[in-house]
């Protein structure tokens, strides 16, 4: 089989994790195993010229292209980013630095991605709290530089329960437009106490939708 080129590599990165197998063996079968799902692209025609990705952006025309949900929502319109060299550095005024979230969720985190090099972004987060009752949860985004002041992006949200069959996922697609470049405003440690022990929809859903 030929190798993929790479081209392909943002999307391949993000699929690893949602191959991943659930549990080691012995569990019982308690927790039904990850299956094979979409997951986030750099859309097509994006990622070609370098761009400086610093600064404050903001999501515009969001919309659902996929989803096995009843009622699938796309990410809100309005929601920020703040983007540093390299790294995402807080969606929704909330920090999604690695250390930030395992406190945030209550959870060490099963896989992390934060790379951001001018042509293209990615970011991508999995928790699992199936062993304690809870969900395996990903989110992830995909971006490439579409002109100076818009980045292309999918965004990827996915949910499984101990006893879900499969994941309920949900694909969308928006436009990252520049706010500014200045410095963002202080950001939020913690989610207000009404979401406290929070799921990464809770956290995300604004930027990657609601399942």
């Amino acid at each position: 089989m030929p190798m993929p080129s790479n081209h392909c590599l943002p999307s391949i990165l993000l699929a690893t994790a949602v191959m991943f197998g659930a549990c080691g063996g012995g569990g019982g079968g308690e927790v039904a195993e990850i299956v094979s799902q979409p997951s986030a692209s750099v859309p097509d025609g994006t990622g070609i010229v370098t761009i400086p990705m610093t600064g404050l952006w903001q999501i515009r025309n969001a919309v659902v292209i996929d989803s096995n949900s009843a009622n699938p929502v796309a990410p809100s319109n309005g929601t920020t980013f703040w983007i540093e060299p390299g790294a995402i550095l807080e969606i929704a005024g909330v920090s999604v630095s690695p250390d930030s979230l395992s406190s945030l969720l209550g959870a060490p985190l099963e896989s992390y991605v934060n790379e951001v090099d001018g042509l293209t972004l990615m970011y991508q987060v999995v928790v699992d709290r199936r062993a304690t009752g809870g969900t395996r949860e990903e989110t992830a985004i995909a971006g490439g530089a579409f002109d100076l002041d818009s980045i292309s992006v999918e965004a990827f949200s996915s949910s499984q329960s101990p006893t879900d069959s499969q994941p309920v996922y949900t694909l969308s697609r928006y436009t990252l437009f520049r706010q500014s470049t200045t410095d963002p405003l202080e950001l939020a440690d913690e989610l207000p106490p009404s979401q406290a022990d929070p799921t990464v929809q809770q956290v995300f859903g604004k930027a990657f939708g609601w399942r």
